[in-house]
């Protein structure tokens, strides 16, 4: 590895930790692969298990689901979070049309926190092996201004890097996120809508102000047709490549079978692949960009590291009758997906070397209760 000399000027030089840099990495790496043999083997199981004691449990203790109607939906639905953290995903609309029909809204059960758990993991490739845990809760506030209210989102992310020791790559990366959203309509057609975030990436030894980033977005919704909604608008992602990204696209359900998202930068085509009333499974086929920015100290220097790839998979969904946008109070719903992975490369912003990893498998699974 090579760090350039004009990059010395612009890092904080370290000299006591660059005769030790390899050492240090190496003792940590050690102790990470000592950690990662007690818990990983149990991780797939822990998570079934949980999932299914927790839908168990749902199915036993909570009374009849009082849904609300089209219209109440339609006023809480249009509050909800577009991701703040560190994957760039998709925007998801406000609701288009529910189907659902009842006496009246169960207010209450539909403004409570959600909570949200995910992992993945991409397989070893040219050394190269990613594990990554997700947690996050969205807490609606009280409607001060009336329906809908403004959203509260805390976040945690954690990702577990395996590399070889030559790479010099931070085996442990940090997120923590806090952002708010809020959505109004300001004409018969026309809804804005408000994100704002920030966010603490780090791998905990390079703990700057290059760790500090700030997201969010805006974006206008038109209504062009009752199945059909148009976004335009932008997303600040905190990323060093790819700071801004536009946030356009369509959103369409021709059928209640069917939910088409093409909004940039990770469409989803959804299926219903079966009804149960109150529980349905959908499968989907979806795409898009990952990844993040982190502060991280490499070669004895506070730099900035970047992780890019590109997704492109198949999913399967169980859940509470779904609409285009996933609503707190709606009940558990679990998710499971198949991806090929393709595009992963490192970057940092002071050395000049770029580590292309070869494509690879990734497994996510996840539970919103």
């Amino acid at each position: 590895m090579h760090v350039p000399l004009d990059s010395i000027s612009r890092t904080r030089y370290k000299p006591s930790r660059i005769a030790n840099g390899v050492e240090r990495y190496r003792a940590r790496a050690g102790l990470g692969v000592t950690l990662r043999s007690c818990w990983r083997p149990g991780l797939a199981s822990l998570i079934w298990l949980c999932w299914a004691v927790i839908g168990a449990a749902q199915e036993a203790l909570e009374p009849a689901d009082k849904s609300p109607s089209a219209d109440a939906m339609h006023a809480l639905v249009s509050a909800a979070v577009m991701p703040t953290d560190r994957t760039t995903e998709a925007a998801k609309g406000p609701i288009l049309d529910t189907g659902l029909e009842a006496e009246g809204p169960d207010v209450a059960k539909w403004l409570r926190p959600q909570l949200g758990l995910v992992a993945e993991w991409e397989p070893e490739a040219d050394g190269v092996e990613i594990l990554n845990f997700d947690a996050d809760v969205t807490i609606p506030t009280y409607p001060v201004w009336g329906p809908p209210p403004p959203m509260i989102s805390f976040g945690f992310s954690y990702t577990d890097l395996m590399a070889p020791a030559d790479l010099d790559l931070p085996p442990a990366l940090y997120d923590f996120t806090l952002g708010a959203s809020w959505m109004r309509r300001i004409h018969d057609q026309w809804m804005l809508r408000v994100m704002l975030g920030a966010a603490f990436a780090s791998d905990l030894n390079n703990t700057s102000s290059d760790a500090w980033q700030l997201r969010g977005g805006l974006f206008a919704v038109y209504d062009w047709r009752p199945e059909v909604q148009v976004l335009f608008g932008a997303v600040a992602t905190g990323r060093q490549d790819l700071p801004v990204l536009p946030g356009l696209g369509v959103l369409w359900r021709p059928t209640p079978a069917w939910h088409v998202n093409l909004m940039m930068p990770r469409p989803r085509i959804s299926y219903l692949l079966l009804d149960r009333g109150e529980r349905q499974h959908w499968v989907y086929v979806a795409a898009g960009l990952s990844g993040g920015t982190w502060a991280c100290e490499t070669q004895g220097f506070d730099d900035r590291f970047t992780y890019r790839e590109w997704r492109a998979g198949i999913g399967w969904e169980w859940g509470p009758p779904k609409s285009l946008i996933p609503l707190p109070g709606q009940g558990i719903k679990f998710e499971t997906e198949l991806d090929y992975v393709f595009g992963r490369t490192f970057e940092f912003e002071y050395r000049s070397d770029q580590i292309d990893v070869s494509n690879s498998l990734l497994l996510r699974t996840g539970v919103w209760f």
